[in-house]
């Protein structure tokens, strides 16, 4: 290879950064499906009750932080009409998997342009996370209400430990 040692530990430095933030946006993404899975197991047989709203406006809250959800653009950082759609972690998830194929085709330091949308998809990664965060935050709230209705209650989310970058 024509890299330098040097080229080759940057590479191996920002790979295993990538790495680390592919693991986290899919673990977001494995919770997300996890609080639909027993968000639609509560809901309830009439949908105008007050469980049934509640279970519909935290699952648009999940979806709004995870992506997906029966909607969207697989995941891939698309954007619909107009501007930048706010990141999830599914979009950041296909924008790092982006980064490692583009990164893992020979022995080379990352581009510069490589490491600011690295950058970029981090910024995102915490934000989502810190969404993530303020959902699990509100879930016993929701509980409360689905107890209330004789539903059984929604487990919490381990959260999203976001890496260093």
């Amino acid at each position: 290879s024509p890299a330098s040692a040097a080229d080759v530990r940057a590479q191996a430095t920002f790979l295993a950064g990538v790495q680390a933030g592919i693991r986290a946006a899919w673990t977001g993404t494995e919770q997300a499906a996890a609080y639909r899975a027993a968000l639609t197991a509560a809901m309830p047989a009439d949908t105008a009750s007050d469980a049934a709203r509640a279970i519909r406006a935290f699952r648009a809250r999940v979806d709004s932080a995870a992506g997906g959800g029966g909607g969207g653009r697989g995941g891939f950082g698309g954007r619909g009409s107009g501007g930048r759609a706010p990141a999830t972690f599914q979009s950041v998830h296909g924008r790092l998997i982006s980064l490692l194929g583009n990164q893992e085709n020979g022995d080379h330091a990352p581009t510069e342009a490589a490491v600011a949308a690295y950058g970029a998809a981090c910024r995102d990664l915490r934000g989502a996370a810190a969404k993530w965060k303020a959902i699990g935050a509100d879930l016993p709230a929701l509980n409360a209400v689905l107890t209330k209705a004789g539903a059984k209650a929604v487990p919490a989310a381990e959260g999203v430990t976001v890496p260093k970058c």
